[in-house]
């Protein structure tokens, strides 16, 4: 038994964070993030979401300044139950974190933290365009210039 609590012990050590939104009926963005505190979620969300929208979360801590910085805030309870109150609800992006994982575990069965920002843009990209015939839009990527980080991540 104390061997398999040190080996889910190492694997708790190895696991990122994600960050994830979703737009009601529209596209999502995703991001490993190295922790889930308020100063590293709060620019974040500064960056992609606008003023005075609603944002609908859990009950993490770390989001209990959003509507102090300009944005209408709605929170369900999961901690009691509560998965949906009225249209204040966390199910789309729920359904998102679901398929990814599907996808990782049926596609890819394990992803290195190093790429898992990768693995997890494919998704995202996947995701948004999802419902258009994609060969269109892959031979459109694949012939735009490559990203001066592509060095950088394979390297």
């Amino acid at each position: 038994m104390h061997k398999q609590k040190t080996r889910y012990q190492e694997l708790l050590k190895q696991m990122k964070p994600i960050m994830g939104m979703i737009e009601r009926k529209g596209r999502a963005i995703g991001q490993v993030i190295p922790n889930v505190r308020l100063k590293t979620l709060q620019p974040i969300i500064d960056k992609s979401v606008v003023k005075n929208s609603t944002i609908m979360t859990d009950e993490l801590r770390s989001y209990s300044r959003v509507k102090v910085s300009g944005y209408n805030h709605e929170t369900v309870k999961h901690g009691i139950g509560e998965y949906v109150r009225g249209q204040v609800h966390t199910n789309n992006i729920e359904g998102f974190w679901s398929q990814l994982k599907r996808s990782i575990s049926g596609t890819h069965h394990a992803v290195s933290p190093k790429y898992l920002q990768l693995y997890l843009d494919e998704f995202v990209w996947r995701y948004n365009y999802r419902g258009q015939s994609l060969f269109p839009l892959m031979l459109a990527t694949a012939v735009k210039p490559v990203s001066k980080d592509y060095g950088r991540i394979f390297s």
